[in-house]
C-alpha cells in the first residue's frame, strides 16, 4: 500500500498535461484537415476526392480490428506500473503486441488472396477512368499502412496506462506535422491518388516505429519478445479487449443509427439539420474527454497502490466539474445555439429550439457520462458497461423511433436521453457508490 500524497499530486499533474497536449495534437490536426480537404479536393477533382473519402472510411474499421486488446492493455499495464511490477508488464507488452502482430499477419493474407477476387469498380460504383484505375492500388495502400501500423499503435496504450499522456500528445503532434507536409509534398508534385493516401496514413504510421523504438530503448524490458508471451495473458486482454470492442461498437451505432432513422421518418433534409447541430453541440464533450481520458490509468495505477483515497477524492472532483459543466452546457447551448449554428453554416440548416434543447442536453450527459466512464475503466468494471449499454440501445431504437414520429427530429435525441436514463444513470446511481465504498474498505 503506497499512500504518498506527492504521487497523487504527480497523478493531477500528468493528467493535466496531457489533456492539453492532446489538445495541441487535434489541434493541428484540424489544421491538417483544413489545409488538405480544399488542396485534395481541386487536386483530384470530385470523382477522385470522394473515392478518396470513401476508402478512407475504411479507417473507422480498421480502428476495431485489434479487437479492442489496445483498450484491454492499458488497465492491466497501468495496474502492473502500480505495483512495480517490470515482469507482468514485459509479459502484457509482448503478448498484446505479438497477438495483434499476429491479427494484422491474418488480416494481410485475407486481404491479399481475395484482392485480385474484387471488382474494385462495382465496389465505389465508379465508370471507367482514372479513378477506376486507381481505386485497387489506393484500397491496398490504406490496408497495407493500417494493418503494419496496428501493432505499431500499442505503443499509445502503453503510453497511457503509463500517464505519459504529454509525451504520448507530443509524439501525435510531430505525426500530424509530418502528415501535412506530406500531403503538400504529395500534391505539388501531381501525386495520384495511392501516393496521397500513403501521404496521409504513412506518416503517423512511421512516428509510431520511431516512437516505440524509442520507448524500447528506454525501457528494454518492455521490448516484445516471444519468450514474453503468456497465453494466459493472451487471453486475459482478448477477454477484456472483446468487452471494450462491444462498447466500441455500441457507440458507433447510437452515433450511426440517427441519420438513418431521421431520413426515412422525416427526409434526407432533415438529416443535415440534425447532423450540424449534434456536431456543434459535440464539441465540449470532445474537450472534456481529453481531460476524464488520463484519469483511467491513473484510477487502475492507485488501485494497485492501494491508494483508494485518491480514486475517491480524484472522482468526487471530476464529477462535481463535469456536472457544473452540463448544467452550463445545457444551459449556454439551449439559449445560444440558434445563433452558433447560424454563425458556422449561415442560412443552410435552422435547427429547431426543440432538437437544440435535445442535443445540449446530451451534451451534457456525455460530459458527467465521461467521468463516470473512465472511472468504471479504471476499476476494470467493464461487463456492467457493456450490458448497461446494449439494454440502452435495445430501448432507445423503439424510444427513437416513436418519438421522431411525435416530436419530430428531437425525438431522435429524447428517445436516446430516456434510455440513457433508465439503463445508465440508474444503475450508476447504485453500482458506483458501491464500489467506492467497497475499494475504501480493501484499503
Amino acid at each position: 500500500m503506497n499512500l504518498d500524497p506527492q504521487r497523487g499530486r504527480d497523478r493531477w499533474r500528468r493528467a493535466i498535461l496531457a489533456a492539453f497536449a492532446n489538445g495541441g495534437a487535434r489541434a493541428v490536426g484540424l489544421l491538417v484537415l483544413l489545409v488538405s480537404v480544399p488542396l485534395t479536393l481541386h487536386h483530384l477533382g470530385p470523382e477522385r476526392y470522394g473515392l478518396w473519402m470513401s476508402i478512407t472510411g475504411l479507417l473507422a474499421v480498421m480502428t476495431m480490428a485489434d479487437l479492442g486488446l489496445g483498450n484491454g492493455l492499458v488497465t492491466a499495464l497501468a495496474r502492473a506500473d502500480g505495483r512495480e511490477d517490470r515482469d507482468t508488464a514485459a509479459r502484457i507488452v509482448s503478448s498484446g503486441v505479438l497477438v495483434v502482430s499476429g491479427i494484422a499477419v491474418l488480416l494481410g493474407l485475407v486481404f491479399a488472396a481475395c484482392y485480385p477476387a474484387i471488382t474494385w469498380t462495382s465496389v465505389y460504383n465508379l465508370q471507367p477512368g482514372l479513378a477506376a484505375e486507381e481505386a485497387g492500388p489506393a484500397t491496398a495502400t490504406l490496408v497495407s499502412c493500417m494493418l503494419f501500423g496496428l501493432p505499431l499503435g500499442l505503443i499509445t496504450k502503453v503510453r497511457l496506462a503509463h500517464q505519459e499522456g504529454f509525451a504520448l500528445g507530443l509524439w501525435d503532434t510531430i505525426g500530424q506535422a509530418c502528415t501535412l507536409a506530406a500531403v503538400l509534398a504529395a500534391v505539388h508534385g501531381g501525386a495520384g491518388l495511392p501516393t496521397l493516401i500513403l501521404a496521409m496514413v504513412g506518416p503517423p504510421v512511421l512516428v509510431n516505429a520511431i516512437h516505440a523504438a524509442w520507448i524500447a530503448w528506454h525501457r528494454p524490458w518492455l521490448l516484445p519478445r516471444l519468450r514474453h508471451l503468456d497465453a494466459t495473458t493472451a487471453r486475459g486482454l482478448l477477454s477484456t479487449g472483446s468487452l471494450y470492442l462491444v462498447l466500441q461498437v455500441a457507440s458507433m451505432a447510437m452515433v450511426a443509427i440517427d441519420p438513418f432513422l431521421a431520413a426515412h421518418r422525416l427526409g434526407p433534409d432533415a438529416v443535415a439539420e440534425l447532423s450540424v447541430t449534434q456536431r456543434l453541440t459535440g464539441i465540449l464533450p470532445a474537450i472534456t474527454g481529453l481531460f476524464w481520458l488520463p484519469l483511467w490509468p491513473a484510477y487502475a495505477e492507485a488501485i494497485a497502490r492501494g491508494d483508494a483515497v485518491f480514486v475517491r477524492s480524484a472522482f468526487r472532483r471530476c464529477l462535481g466539474i463535469g456536472l457544473v459543466l452540463a448544467l452550463l452546457t445545457t444551459g449556454s447551448l439551449w439559449l445560444g445555439g440558434g445563433a452558433l449554428v447560424q454563425l458556422w453554416v449561415h442560412d443552410a440548416v435552422e435547427p429547431s429550439s426543440g432538437l437544440i434543447l435535445a442535443c445540449a442536453s446530451w451534451a451534457g450527459f456525455a460530459v458527467v457520462g465521461g467521468t463516470i466512464a473512465m472511472l468504471l475503466n479504471g476499476l476494470d468494471v467493464v461487463r456492467f458497461q457493456v450490458w448497461t449499454n446494449l439494454a440502452m440501445i435495445a430501448i432507445a431504437l423503439p424510444l427513437k423511433w416513436l418519438l421522431s414520429g411525435s416530436v419530430g427530429l428531437a425525438g431522435l435525441v429524447w428517445g436516446a436521453l430516456i434510455a440513457a436514463a433508465l439503463c445508465l444513470v440508474i444503475p450508476w446511481l447504485m453500482v458506483v457508490p458501491r464500489l467506492l465504498t467497497r475499494i475504501g474498505a480493501a484499503r
